[in-house]
């Protein structure tokens, strides 16, 4: 018996209606000489725009074709207009708790 982890990527998308953000799945298989042993599991990642160092999962952020993907996709354009998108919901978010506190 020798069981072993298998990591790879599930799946890879691109969301342009969610401010440019790359999803990832991370897919982890169990294999016992070979065959699948249990239930593969899986984690998941959202990774906004200039933000690939904050992914939890070394496998995800270290991945070639995640790294490749986030540095066409996030583009000195759109990690700016993330970064503005950002600060304008704390402004708001900050407006709106000093009102409530009057």
């Amino acid at each position: 018996m020798s069981l072993i982890k298998v990591e790879k990527l599930g799946a890879i998308e691109y969301l342009a209606d969610r401010q440019h953000a790359i999803q990832v799945r991370k897919d982890t298989q169990i294999e016992d000489d070979g065959a699948p042993f249990g239930e593969p599991t899986y984690f998941r990642c959202v990774i906004m725009p200039g933000e690939l160092s904050r992914c939890p999962d070394d496998f995800i952020r270290t991945n070639p074709d995640v790294v490749a993907i986030c540095g066409t996709m996030h583009t000195p354009e759109r990690i700016s207009e993330y970064e503005s998108f950002v600060q304008s919901q704390l402004n708001e978010q900050e407006l709106s708790e000093h009102t409530s506190e009057e």
